[in-house]
């Protein structure tokens, strides 16, 4: 079979006629190619705009926004959270308890008991056996937890089974994480919960308390027990993984924030901060 082809010219467009012997026509135009590339700049201007224009100047005036950064609270455990079932999450020997402080703030709280206190059927609901058990004059270790998630976030469960060869574990969530009063969150309130937390160990235990702080923790624990050694209260010792400084180092440290060269990476950080 043959086919003629005839090749005309008109304004940005060239458009190529293959006249067949079935007598169909094929029109090819490169204006489509223009208008995906032009909408394609259009679509790489406005990203642009919004990453590094509108979110610098909205975190920069937004208390909300900076505080949602910061605690990533909005991060929800998943809907089907045991929270009142520690047993669920490989933590025999454990109970889920809630305490209330500051006007009507609730906590929600794990005890887990250390290994040695543990045997195959004690998973006991006698809040009183746990009392007790605390009372005993082992050492205790409170968790801090960071920010995201909750205290039942997989990697923080197993951290308890590792602690609990040891320790008696307390692990809380702070006001707006977890099961906890809903209420916006703010370095002060967080640093009351912890202050709170510390005390109430301190009240029932005869054993030596450690500190555990985590990222965020780290940061919420050291502030409380600054406080805490203004009332003559101080830990046996702390521990902290992954501290930093303050938020600038924190925020060129993360990943995401490593979007530019170091020099202009560290300008947009002294604007938004």
């Amino acid at each position: 079979m043959k086919s003629t082809e005839v090749r005309k010219k008109s304004g940005i467009c060239s458009y190529s006629y293959s006249l067949l012997l079935e007598g169909q026509k094929y029109a090819h135009c490169r204006k489509t190619s223009i208008r995906v590339a032009f909408a394609t700049f259009k679509l790489l201007t406005l990203l642009f705009i919004v990453i590094f224009v509108i979110f610098p100047l909205s975190y920069k005036y937004s208390y909300k926004l900076q505080s949602s950064a910061v605690f990533l609270n909005f991060v929800h455990a998943p809907s089907d959270a045991k929270y009142k079932d520690p047993a669920s999450y490989g933590l025999y020997a454990s109970r889920n308890f809630y305490l209330t402080h500051d006007g009507g703030i609730t906590l929600g709280v794990w005890q887990v008991l250390p290994e040695n206190l543990t045997y195959f059927g004690n998973d006991t609901k006698d809040d009183r056996y746990f009392e007790e058990s605390l009372a005993n004059g082992q050492d205790v270790i409170i968790y801090h937890h960071g920010n995201a998630g909750t205290r039942l976030t997989p990697h923080r469960v197993e951290l308890y089974a590792v602690l609990r060869k040891h320790f008696h574990v307390i692990a809380f969530d702070y006001r707006s994480y977890g099961d906890s009063s809903s209420v916006d969150p703010s370095e002060e309130k967080l640093v009351i919960d912890s202050m709170f937390i510390y005390e109430w160990v301190h009240n029932r235990t005869k054993g030596n308390i450690f500190i555990w702080g985590h990222s965020l923790g780290t940061s919420l624990a050291i502030h409380s027990l600054a406080r805490l050694q203004t009332k003559g209260l101080k830990p046996a010792g702390v521990f902290l993984e992954a501290p930093f400084n303050n938020m600038k180092e924190e925020i060129s440290e993360f990943p995401l924030a490593r979007v530019s060269h170091q020099h202009s990476s560290r300008k947009l950080l002294d604007f938004i901060t």
